[in-house]
């Protein structure tokens, strides 16, 4: 795995302009742009220089550790590169094909905390391992972005796998230290009291393209099915489809259209 750091560079070409700063590395900000950050929203002013060094510092004192667990549990690392850079507080990562490698791409003004570092650092670098052993599963355009049984099963795997990884309970998992302890038993025992009905939601939305299912949203703590309920629904999947395989690493590598069968099959009983 090759890290690239360009904290401290993009940081300083925001203040020369968005031509400038997407010049750094054109390809992470023709995909970053492309879905995750709106150009036209552009600042230069996310975060400051004393408190950048402080969120990479934080970013690199867990990546390490993170790799190390990554590979320790027998996942590949390889023609895998992570690019560390300052964003637009918009997402805290995720990853994409490039030419023949994957990048993980890791916005480090979004991380707060050491269990925050840890949990979405892995979650990012596994979304880069699982496209590299499928790659049916990455995305070249927003509605295959957006559809309901992609994400479900990507941010299923994305989250077990660093469950497993990490060797972390469901709760670290699926949220770090992002929500108090109390707050995530809460919106868990919420998702399992309305799994039927959240299943029922997923099968009905599963092949939708539009991102309007909510489901993967964190937009309405009050409502289950517009906050976040879709990393539950596809850890519970993950989990199922675990206790059927000879190894769990396996799904990592099951096509896409064999996942997307076994998902639909999960969440129709």
């Amino acid at each position: 795995m090759k890290i690239l750091d360009l904290t401290v560079e993009t940081h300083s070409a925001m203040q020369y302009g968005l031509k400038e700063y997407e010049m750094i590395h054109p390809d992470l900000f023709a995909h970053y742009f492309r879905y995750w950050a709106n150009r036209e929203n552009f600042s230069d002013n996310i975060i400051s220089r004393n408190d950048l060094e402080l969120r990479r510092e934080l970013v690199c004192n867990s990546l390490q550790s993170v790799i190390q667990s990554i590979e320790d549990y027998g996942l590949p690392a390889d023609n895998i590169t992570v690019i560390l850079f300052t964003g637009q507080n918009t997402s805290n990562g995720h990853a994409f094909m490039n030419k023949d490698e994957i990048t993980v791409w890791i916005p480090v003004e979004t991380y707060h905390t050491t269990l925050q570092a840890q949990v979405f650092l892995t979650h990012e670098i596994i979304h880069g391992i699982h496209y590299l052993l499928s790659p049916d599963f990455s995305f070249g355009n927003e509605s295959e972005r957006v559809h309901t049984g992609r994400q479900l099963i990507t941010e299923g795997v994305a989250t077990y796998f660093t469950m497993r990884a990490l060797g972390i309970s469901e709760s670290e998992a699926l949220w770090a230290d992002f929500l108090s302890e109390q707050k995530i038993d809460e919106w868990i025992a919420d998702c399992r009291r309305r799994l039927t009905e959240l299943k029922a939601h997923c099968r009905k939305t599963f092949s939708n393209s539009d991102g309007k299912s909510g489901l993967f949203h964190a937009d309405d703590p009050s409502d289950i099915f517009r906050y976040r309920a879709g990393y539950f629904v596809g850890l519970e999947f993950v989990k199922w489809m675990a206790d059927k395989q000879r190894t769990e690493h396996e799904i990592l590598q099951l096509p896409r259209r064999n996942l997307e069968q076994s998902a639909l099959a999960y969440v129709s009983f």
